[in-house]
Formats: structure tokens, C-alpha cells, sequence
């Protein structure tokens, strides 16, 4: 699951929140402490800020499930336009009208990118979408997802069929694997074995993944997301990553929020090539969004638009967003976020050269 919003208010009584990237990273901790019974009813409104003096709504039809986690409270409630969507500490983390564009864009891009995907890793991902569009390449990759709260698992599961698309039980099949756990912890654990083993002199013993999916929250202080955005989770990511792997991480809109470009900084100090490429999804107020993208390896981030249409076509993948033209359109960035990019690049190397 996802989402990227710096304030949020409601019909009623009224609460506002504020995005950072705390300078040092937060241990998982409840955060739970909103009052739904203001706004999540029948006739209630949802209404979020993402910039002062802009904001938008949306009306509840019905509410569908609402819990409270060890981490967050999580609902999911019917509307007239946007179909069921999904709120997580009372924020907008996905519509079943539009969230197709995040998660088309979010897998195929760089399992098209790589040419020879075998294994992908999703942390976070709750919802089920990632690894709906993962699964869709069938046998020939395995996908592990690993989420810190499988209460967002239930959620999507019992409410949200489209969104998921079946793929909790693809996995009980034994199409994949889910795992509700801490994704910091188990990237942290696989990389320090997989280390382990090339200082046992057992390097091809290593388990390793082609592509790592962070699909996380924003990185709100105190949030369970907080501590996904930093370089030592980058470099624990780095030691479960194939020699030709790519991670892509949300990372939120690049105007209206601070934390995607100093994220992306904390990337370009374990990754050789980094950058990020764009999509838009109506319901995210600003609707640009981008996903941040590093690798080791740059070959992946140049293949001709010929290459990705011969790899892509056989497939016959149902897509409903996702071409290999709109792939390669998606990395031609405006002059603002090529700037931003430079910047975080330009930040990772001044810390590598203090260090």
C-alpha cells in the first residue's frame, strides 16, 4: 500500500497531519490515534490537503471494513465515482477506479527494463496490486511479498476483489509467496547471510532477487514506512539484488513534497545510475507522480523502444495502461525533476566524499 499527502481534514472535526523525513529513522510504533467516527459513515466526507488552500473530497456511499492494527487504522469504504478505496490512518491509499496506473507502471517497467526477471521482492504492497500485476508473468517469476501488517492483507482480501485480483490465492497455490513480517528485517537478514555466504566462499549459494518493489507509505515520522526511505535499508536492499537488479521505490509527487528528492539522495549513495520516471494517477492530488529508480547496471535504463516492444508483445499481458512507448515516455522528464534528480545525485556524492 501507498500514499503520499501532506494534510488531511475532514467534515466535522478537523485534523491535520505533516509529511517529514525524520533525520534519523523511527522503529515501527503505533500511530492509530484518529477519531473515524467524525467522518467514516454514510454521507461522510473525506477531504484531503496536499498544499495550503487546496483541497479535495470525496463523498462515503457505505462503509465496508474498518480495524484498527497494531500500526494503523485501516478502512475501506464505497464511493459514487471512485468505486471502494482504501483509507489507512484516514488517508486515500488507493481507488479501484485508477489504481491500475500506479501499480502497471510500478511492475512492468522494470521487469521489461531487465529482460530476465526471475525473482522479484515487494515490500510492503498489502493491497495486493503489486503483486496482481508481478503474477501475471506466471511461472517463470516468483515473487515474495513481505508486509508489516496483515490487516491490510484482510482489508484488501474480503473488500477489494479487483484490486487484488485473486492473487492471495495465487499464493496459497503456491505461485508465490507472503509473508507478514517487518520488510526492513528481512532485507536486513538476507542481505547479512548472503554475505555470510561470499565470505564462506559460497557465493552461489546467495539467495538473490532481480527486482525489489518498495511499495510503502509515505515516510512519516513515527510511521512504519519512516525508515524505508534511508541509505542503510538502501544498502541491506543492495545485498539481496542480483548483479544486474533494479530497485523502485514510490516515491510521491515531486512539487508538492520534500521527502522524494532527499529519499532519492539516500538511493544514489548505494547505486551507481539513479533517477526517476513519472506517471499520474487522478485520485493522488497533483496527479504527477513519480517512482524513484536505481540500479548497478545502466543497460537497463537504455533500452531502445523496439527492444521493450519485442519483449513485451508475446506476453499478452492484460494491461489496460502499460506500453513499451508510454515505458520510455515515462524517463523523459521536464526540466524541474531532471533538476531534483541532479540535486540528490549531486547531495549522495558530496556525503561519499565527507565520509
Amino acid at each position: 500500500y501507498q500514499r503520499r499527502v501532506h494534510g488531511v481534514s475532514f467534515s466535522g472535526p478537523q485534523l491535520e497531519m505533516t509529511d517529514s523525513v525524520p533525520e534519523r529513522a523511527v522503529a515501527p510504533a503505533s500511530i492509530s490515534t484518529h477519531d473515524q467516527s467524525a467522518y467514516l459513515h454514510p454521507g461522510g466526507w473525506i477531504t484531503e490537503s496536499v498544499a495550503p488552500g487546496w483541497r479535495q473530497s470525496m463523498e462515503i456511499k457505505s462503509v465496508l471494513y474498518r480495524t484498527k492494527s497494531e500500526f494503523q487504522d485501516i478502512a475501506v469504504v464505497d464511493t459514487e465515482t471512485l468505486g471502494r478505496v482504501m483509507l489507512i490512518d484516514d488517508r486515500i491509499q488507493l481507488t479501484a477506479a485508477d489504481e491500475f496506473t500506479y501499480h502497471e507502471m510500478f511492475t512492468h517497467v522494470p521487469i521489461m527494463a531487465h529482460g530476465n526477471v526471475r525473482r522479484v521482492l515487494i515490500i510492503g504492497g498489502g493491497d495486493g496490486a503489486t503483486l496482481r500485476e508481478v503474477l501475471k508473468y506466471g511461472p517463470s517469476v516468483w515473487p515474495v511479498m513481505v508486509d508489516i501488517d496483515g490487516k491490510v492483507v484482510e482489508a484488501s482480501r474480503l473488500h477489494m476483489p479487483t484490486v487484488h485480483g485473486g492473487c492471495f490465492d495465487a499464493v496459497e497455490r503456491g505461485l508465490g509467496q507472503l509473508i507478514i513480517g517487518d520488510g526492513l528485517a528481512y532485507c536486513k537478514n538476507l542481505s547479512d547471510r548472503n554475505k555470510e555466504l561470499v565470505a564462506q566462499g559460497r557465493a552461489a549459494e546467495r539467495e538473490l532477487f532481480d527486482l525489489v518493489i518498495v511499495d510503502s507509505t509515505d515516510p512519516e515520522e513515527h510511521g512504519p514506512s519512516s525508515i524505508l526511505y534511508k541509505t542503510p535499508f538502501y544498502r541491506d536492499i543492495a545485498g539481496c539484488l542480483s548483479d544486474r537488479g533494479i530497485v523502485v521505490t514510490q516515491n510521491g509527487h515531486p512539487q508538492f513534497e520534500s521527502y522524494p528528492k532527499v529519499a532519492l539522495s539516500h538511493l544514489a549513495e548505494v547505486f551507481e545510475h539513479v533517477t526517476v520516471y513519472q506517471f499520474t494517477v487522478p485520485t493522488y492530488m497533483g496527479g504527477l507522480q513519480t517512482f524513484a529508480w536505481a540500479s548497478n547496471d545502466a543497460a537497463s535504463l537504455n533500452v531502445p523502444v523496439e527492444e521493450l516492444a519485442r519483449r513485451w508483445g508475446p506476453l499478452n499481458i492484460p494491461v489496460r495502461h502499460y506500453t513499451p512507448r508510454f515505458h520510455k515516455g515515462a524517463f523523459m522528464l521536464p526540466l524541474w525533476v531532471e533538476q531534483q534528480v541532479e540535486w540528490a545525485v549531486d547531495a549522495a556524492r558530496q556525503r561519499k566524499a565527507k565520509a
